[in-house]
């Protein structure tokens, strides 16, 4: 006689966990999670190329399941719908689990198949508001999420090796989501890249009549105000993302890595072109001139990677019309120190600076 045999298991902490099981009809899938909203599990490596099973409450208290595909990181299409299948007597729900469902998992299946080299899972506490008896019900934004790694939920006999996955180093605080950590991952870098760079370029334009005063206003400006403040957003992205962002992915975090790098060695061309400034210099060192085109280019690149931000933000979350309206303020900002700063410099000082202290310029 044939029993059912657990043969792989996955968890996230007392969140959500994933377990596999033979049985005389196939391979079970187990979900259970602590949630009254949705479950799901993905074959495929990201959200854009995989083929995911959903399951949330009906209006009868039933479970509706929905077979899924996505192209990008957005709400996945229904492409179908899984039967739900008893749970195997082998499979213990906890008592912190609050949704659970299971299905019945085949190789030439449209939808998820637990014949995959890797997996992704997620889950939302809001459950879906209208169409909960359909496959095609309207899904709240997850607020957990994860990849699944060496992990064979297929594999023969129970002693499997339990599954392992990169989840998050730190833990959410209570009510607060993924979604609202990469707002204000953006409206840091909005601060730091749109604002501050213009506002550091005014006062060492504008300011040398203030002596020394100047040159301490800039390193603050911009070691603390860009620097810091830009490496306390990556923080917050790796620290609290199940995916391990840190690992460039996408333009935007390989744009974003290569101005923090560059920002880095502008710092430092920065302090050596003060540290050997002659005022009696008749043109400006090398060392000067790559200072100023490499902030203008840092100025520049900077923009265009918030751009990709808030473009790869749509991807995964309606875009808050707070986040552009930010980025536009903090530009206009920017520009008015910029313009109001050269107005207000007579002629004759630009005119100086141009022959004897051509450091002055950005």
């Amino acid at each position: 006689m044939f029993l059912s045999v657990l043969a792989a298991t996955f968890c996230s902490q007392q969140d959500y966990c994933a377990v596999s099981t033979k049985t005389p009809d196939g391979l079970v899938m187990t979900l259970y999670g602590a949630t009254t909203g949705w479950l799901a599990i993905g074959a495929g490596s990201s959200m854009s190329s995989s083929k995911m099973v959903i399951g949330y409450k009906n209006s009868t208290g039933g479970i509706t399941l929905s077979a899924r595909t996505s192209s990008a990181k957005r709400e996945p299409t229904a492409v179908g719908s899984v039967q739900v299948v008893k749970t195997p007597a082998t499979v213990q729900i906890p008592s912190w689990a609050t949704l659970s469902f299971s299905f019945l998992s085949k190789q030439s299946d449209s939808g998820f198949t637990a014949f995959s080299d890797a997996y992704i899972w997620a889950m939302s506490p809001s459950a879906p508001t209208s169409l909960v008896d359909t496959n095609s019900a309207q899904l709240t934004v997850h607020s957990k999420r994860g990849s699944i790694q060496k992990i064979d939920f297929a594999a023969d006999g129970p002693t499997a090796a339990t599954g392992a996955a990169g989840g998050a180093i730190l833990r959410l605080p209570s009510g607060f989501t993924y979604e609202q950590v990469v707002q204000i991952h953006a409206y840091m870098m909005i601060f730091a890249w749109v604002l501050m760079p213009l506002i550091g370029i005014y006062v060492a334009r504008s300011l040398k009549h203030t002596g020394n005063g100047w040159f301490v206003m800039h390193i603050v400006i911009m070691v603390l105000g860009v620097f810091v403040v830009s490496l306390g957003a990556i923080a917050l992205i790796y620290l609290y993302s199940d995916d391990k962002l840190i690992v460039p992915t996408v333009p935007h975090t390989y744009v974003g890595y290569a101005i923090t790098g560059l920002a880095a060695i502008q710092m430092g061309l920065g302090l050596a072109a003060h540290w050997t400034y002659n005022p009696d210099r008749s043109s400006a060192p090398i060392i000067d001139r790559i200072h100023w085109w490499i902030g203008r280019v840092l100025s520049l690149g900077a923009l265009a990677n918030v751009a990709l931000g808030i473009l790869l933000y749509q991807e995964s979350y309606p875009l808050p019309i707070a986040i552009p309206v930010a980025a536009g303020v903090a530009l206009l900002i920017g520009i008015v120190f910029i313009v109001v700063g050269g107005l207000r410099k007579p002629k004759e000082e630009q005119d100086q600076e141009s022959i004897s202290k051509p450091y002055n310029k950005y």
